[in-house]
């Protein structure tokens, strides 16, 4: 029964492929590349604002509103400063293909980290926060196996520890956010992962602090969450923020079939109003959906005098 079903997904996949890809393209209008270049080596990632995608490869969708989650490349985003990314992937035959639930995004992992490396080489003063999941199993092979393969091609830019890094050991490297596999020491860790929730997830010597409420009766509610949580981190005790990492998804959906856009337009618009008079501080780690450039310099911007 388990292998038709995941046959059964895969077909879905395939069909909703060929319905929900148009090609997206590179603007290369973006030139935010080096904003960590003025950021200490000593400070902690957990001390900084860092603005990050939701879903980051989630271009195409068959039906509106139900699986575009961003309008800009990978490429694009990174130019225009986002610093944290969200891969969600799949497994078909021997290769990782980017997948928001069963809609194939037109891109496959090989082409996600060749993007990463590139930027990475071309700007060593930053760093790029991943985290990796397997979104939905459609096949037999391992995810972790065929993840650990790719990383292990290019070791050199990967940071795998399971603890919070100072900017200064992570420039020109990937952090690996684990969101895969809770039995392998691959990267930090996220053990307890709550579904649909705010929740703490507490390792040994740092504790991930996550919004992560998505299916959702009201954007008003949503807000409440999300601007608690930029609260808690922008209050948090200087000496506990260096062990307290603080991740927070303004991203959701209304209704049985997914409306994206709408809680994105109104989660956006409160952040807006949040950010447009928010002093100097750390509020976290933001992830958007439809993030554009002036959410990534309202929140980089709190780094700075």
């Amino acid at each position: 029964m388990r292998s038709i079903i995941s046959s059964v997904v895969a077909l879905v996949t395939l069909i909703l492929a060929v319905f929900g890809i148009g090609e997206v393209k590179d603007t290369n209008q973006f030139q935010n590349t080096i904003w960590m270049s003025a950021i200490s080596d000593d400070a902690y990632l957990s001390e900084l604002s860092i603005p990050g995608t939701h879903d980051t490869c989630a271009l195409y969708e068959p039906i509106k509103p139900c699986a575009k989650c961003q309008d800009y490349t990978l490429k694009d985003q990174l130019d225009m400063g986002v610093r944290f990314i969200d891969i969600r992937g799949t497994v078909v035959g021997s290769k990782i293909y980017c997948v928001h639930g069963p809609i194939y995004q037109a891109q496959n992992f090989n082409e996600v980290l060749d993007t990463c490396y590139e930027f990475l080489s071309n700007n060593p003063s930053e760093t790029i926060i991943m985290s990796l999941k397997e979104d939905i199993t459609v096949g037999k092979k391992s995810f972790t196996d065929i993840a650990k393969k790719y990383i292990d091609e290019n070791k050199e830019f990967w940071f795998m520890d399971n603890r919070i890094p100072t900017l200064g050991e992570v420039r020109g490297k990937i952090v690996l956010v684990n969101r895969f596999d809770n039995t392998c020491e691959l990267g930090i860790q996220t053990r307890g992962w709550a579904d649909n929730a705010s929740f703490t997830i507490e390792n040994d010597i740092f504790n991930i602090n996550i919004q992560d409420y998505y299916h959702i009766s009201s954007v008003e509610e949503e807000w409440a969450q999300a601007e608690k949580l930029l609260n808690d981190c922008k209050n948090c005790d200087a000496l506990q923020r260096k062990d307290n990492l603080y991740i927070n998804f303004l991203s959701g959906y209304l209704g049985t079939l997914p409306d994206q856009v709408t809680v994105a337009e109104g989660m956006n618009a409160n952040f807006v109003k949040y950010f447009e008079n928010a002093e100097k501080g750390c509020y976290g780690i933001i992830l958007f959906d439809f993030v554009t450039q002036e959410y990534c310099d309202m929140v980089i911007s709190t780094n700075f005098s």
